[in-house]
């Protein structure tokens, strides 16, 4: 029963957090040699058999507004949705990139927060406060020391806010998710998602979740963590970090999605890499676990459509 009713709530669903190309391991521009991951005509070709409504492909490094563009017309009968991401390689808070992407290929529909590059990782494996403020293109925040929003985060919220994309948080602290959905929305942002809080790299606690809510944003639970690719992780780039590997329980997933409510909440695997299966099947594994402890479909249904579609404004 619950294989067919996942199988089920992934017709019309987003597929939302599809990573392809090529990807480092570690944290901070030049990690590691870059390996390939899913071709995104895998990823979207799998979402489209499963009669998911849309994907939205993301590439670490480039906008992947252009490859969203050409799928559209590879795959037809599926959207296929690109953004950007504010990591070193578009020389971090760039807002000149994040204007560009707005119109490049399908456009933009997000701007997601550093992740490879970001300062908060560099932090927890002793990059010194100096290091990161001397160098904010390899260590990217968007917070000055003082705690003062950067100017340019402040034209790349003005950017998002104009043209009505979704804004993610990325890695962040807990304070900084916090702070940077208080920005967002002060800017006018109305679509904020809180990326992946829960696992340790970023450590959100429930109360923390619910106040991002209170704000306006919602909270997204990423599969990968909930998996074998931490473990695998921790043996494969030994450098990313201390507390960047460990495997979270799936139970954790269902109490914290139960105490925020599914209508704050968002599924999304954060697959793409060779070692997991495809996205598609990745959110089937998600839904099918969740099902089994006891979430309804009625919880789930929204998670997988209603919110995602609002994010990327379908």
């Amino acid at each position: 029963m619950p294989d067919r009713l996942a199988r089920q709530l992934l017709e019309g669903c987003v597929s939302y957090h599809d990573h392809y190309g090529w990807e480092r391991g570690g944290c901070g521009a030049g990690a590691a040699t870059c390996r390939q991951t899913y071709d995104p005509e895998v990823i979207v070709r799998s979402a489209a058999e499963a009669k998911a409504r849309a994907v939205v492909l993301r590439n670490l490094y480039f906008t992947s507004t252009g490859d969203a563009y050409a799928l559209r017309k590879l795959v037809p009968g599926i959207e296929v949705i690109g953004g950007i991401f504010l990591n070193s390689e578009v020389g971090g808070i760039n807002p000149i990139a994040v204007e560009t992407a707005m119109t490049y290929g399908t456009g933009a529909r997000f701007v997601c927060m550093a992740t490879d590059s970001a300062a908060h990782s560099a932090r927890s494996m002793g990059v010194t406060e100096e290091e990161i403020q001397s160098d904010p293109v390899r260590y990217v925040t968007p917070f000055a020391r003082d705690g003062s929003l950067k100017p340019e985060m402040s034209e790349v919220l003005q950017l998002i806010a104009s043209n009505d994309i979704a804004l993610e948080t990325g890695i962040l602290s807990p304070e900084d998710h916090l702070r940077m959905v208080a920005a967002a929305r002060d800017a006018g942002v109305k679509r904020i998602l809180v990326t992946h809080p829960a696992p340790s790299f970023c450590g959100m606690s429930l109360d923390d979740m619910h106040r991002a809510v209170a704000m306006g944003a919602l909270i997204e639970f990423t599969w990968i963590f909930y998996t074998h690719a931490m473990s695998y992780f921790e043996r494969r780039y030994p450098d990313a970090g201390p507390n960047a590997h460990r495997t979270e329980s799936v139970g954790t997933a269902f109490d914290q999605i139960r105490a925020l409510g599914p209508e704050n909440c968002v599924l999304s695997t954060d697959f793409g890499t060779l070692e997991l299966p495809t996205p598609i099947e990745g959110l089937r594994e998600f839904v099918f676990c969740l099902l089994d402890l006891g979430m309804t479909p009625e919880e789930i249904a929204p998670m997988v459509r209603e919110n995602p579609a609002r994010l990327m404004g379908l």
